[in-house]
């Protein structure tokens, strides 16, 4: 214990006497500790503490997706949101085909004026070869639908889409319930009344996915936390390979004080 007392006094002494190089340690180590406590403390609040719900390990969310029905222009880009607005719709995309009969394949399309019912309109873009339009194949080219600023609001607003959450039964898994729900997508699809319905499914990917529901939540913010997390621990190595240079550094300059202690 004597020894112990005596040495932490010693290196009490040792930091007073060289109050900067203290400093600069004591500095480092705080800022690189409290940037990693600081990111920890937001992952597991996000990421690893379940969420504030009865049986929160088996909420689910319930959505459909189809991967395949965005289509991308194979020439130009498509319709921003500002073309939404009255005054500044007058933007259009073409059809390959389209493309293809009226303006011969021509890359320099784009910005060019196609009338329609006497208006200019400005081409902004070209589909590709492979976009169909279902029940529609005669299209040749599509604008953008103006909104007036009533039609915006929120009680205006009307959507069919509706994405649901659920709780699992006691004992079922995710991948249960998916299948389960594949099974029902498939009993059902052929009475849809859209001639080859199925196909036209197909074709786009349709699928019902089943997913934890916190999972589903921060799905677009997990790597990039984790992706700060890795970079302040990295900041906090950088930091303490410093430190430990600049020990070394000083242990050099110490090296005839050590060696007076050891010949006595």
């Amino acid at each position: 214990m004597e020894t112990l007392i005596r040495d932490v006094a010693y290196s009490v002494k040792l930091l007073k006497k060289d109050r900067t190089f203290s400093a600069t340690v004591l500095l480092t180590l705080a800022l690189c500790i409290g940037a990693n406590v600081a990111i920890f403390s937001v992952i597991h609040s996000v990421l690893l503490q379940p969420l504030p719900f009865q049986d929160a390990d088996r909420l689910v969310t319930v959505f459909q997706s189809y991967p395949g029905a965005g289509v991308e222009p194979s020439l130009g880009r498509g319709f921003a949101e500002s073309e939404t607005d009255v005054g500044n719709d007058r933007k259009v995309v073409l059809t390959h085909g389209y493309w293809q009969e009226h303006f011969g394949g021509a890359v320099d399309v784009l910005g060019r004026d196609l009338r329609v019912d006497g208006r200019p309109f400005t081409i902004v873009g070209v589909l590709p070869e492979s976009f169909e339009m279902v029940g529609r194949e005669e299209t040749r080219f599509f604008m953008p639908i103006p909104f007036e600023d009533y039609q915006r609001t929120l009680e205006a607003w009307h959507n069919n889409g509706y994405e649901m959450m659920a709780r699992l039964r006691p004992g079922a898994t995710v991948e249960q319930a998916m299948a389960q729900n594949e099974a029902l997508n498939q009993a059902l699809i052929d009475e849809w009344p859209l001639p080859e319905g199925r196909q036209l499914l197909e074709d786009v990917g349709y699928a019902t996915y089943v997913l934890n529901a916190q999972d589903d939540m921060v799905r677009n913010v997990r790597s990039t936390l984790y992706m700060l997390w890795a970079g302040v621990t990295f900041v906090l190595l950088i930091g303490c390979v410093n430190i430990a240079n600049l020990m070394l550094a000083r242990s050099q300059v110490r090296l005839g004080e050590m060696a007076t202690r050891l010949a006595l």
